[in-house]
């Protein structure tokens, strides 16, 4: 199990938050990245707009990095809620 590092950057490319994660299922660094934005999501709940262009980076010494974005993550979620 690794610690990840994971930042979130706003729409304009900001760092807002950063943090790091300890999760049996980030064994990647995209999985640890979409558990860091399912973190930033829980943290805005129910304003998810408010993240529309953001993204969050994840990564762990010698295993790469990776992004996810809250504007894939919010057009499943208003999908689901159609």
């Amino acid at each position: 199990m690794s610690t990840w590092r994971w930042e979130a950057f706003d729409s304009s490319g900001t760092a807002m938050i950063a943090d790091t994660l300890t999760d049996p299922f980030a064994e990647t660094p995209t999985e640890a990245a979409d558990l860091g934005m399912a973190r930033l999501l829980i943290r805005v709940e129910p304003d998810y707009g408010q993240l529309r262009g953001w993204r969050v980076r994840a990564w762990a010494d010698g295993c790469g990095e990776a992004w996810a974005d809250a504007d894939e993550w919010l057009q499943v979620a208003e999908g689901s809620r159609r």
